[in-house]
């Protein structure tokens, strides 16, 4: 399993033995939600899949739960349960970023008219206390200077100009400890 820009990476094994053919769901949970799910269609006898780990799953417990389809959840009739912990990288993950015109305010894809513009990074997982948190802006022509941010669970950096910001594609990027972790994009209008 590797990450990427906050993106797992990597495949689960799952095997077992069926008494019969049928469909089997296989299911991580976090907590009571289903953060993903994959049924197959399986003969009697033993088996092996592998299952690709969806790429927005964040570090954390999760329970592996194996089960016949189509019948009702309840614990006589989960083949097999099991409890896993998906591992952070050292460089943390960031589990949603995006720019706003104000403070912690609403994701926009577009602004109009802004002197000042904000990133922000939320951490599912926090980096490693060691490794140093920049973001740096790139807007339209060049890139400004990397700021070195503190370690919380959310990180907000912001960009601005008292004449406004011209037009064009703004991006901010978050680095622990020199990887890139995560980018919040914006286009001004």
């Amino acid at each position: 399993m590797t990450w990427s820009r906050s993106r797992v990476r990597g495949t689960l094994r799952v095997s077992g033995t069926l008494e019969r053919a049928g469909k089997v769901e296989v299911a991580l949970l976090r907590g009571r939600r289903v953060a993903q799910r994959k049924v197959f269609t399986l003969p009697a006898g033993a088996f092996t899949k592998r299952v690709a780990l969806a790429r927005t799953l964040v570090p954390g417990r999760y329970t592996l739960r194996l089960r016949e389809v189509g019948t009702p959840v309840g614990p006589a009739l989960v083949t097999a349960q099991r409890t896993l912990r998906l591992a952070a990288p050292p460089e943390g993950v960031v589990s949603t970023s995006f720019v706003s015109a104000v403070l912690n305010g609403p994701p926009a894809r577009t602004l109009r008219d802004k002197s000042r513009i904000f990133a922000n990074f939320r951490f599912a997982a926090l980096p490693n206390a060691k490794l140093r948190i920049t973001t740096t802006w790139i807007p339209p022509g060049h890139p400004q200077g990397t700021d070195v941010r503190p370690r919380a669970r959310l990180v907000s950096s912001f960009l601005t100009k008292k004449s406004g910001l011209p037009p064009g594609p703004y991006r901010c990027e978050l680095r622990v400890g020199g990887t890139l972790v995560a980018v919040a994009s914006v286009r001004l209008r």
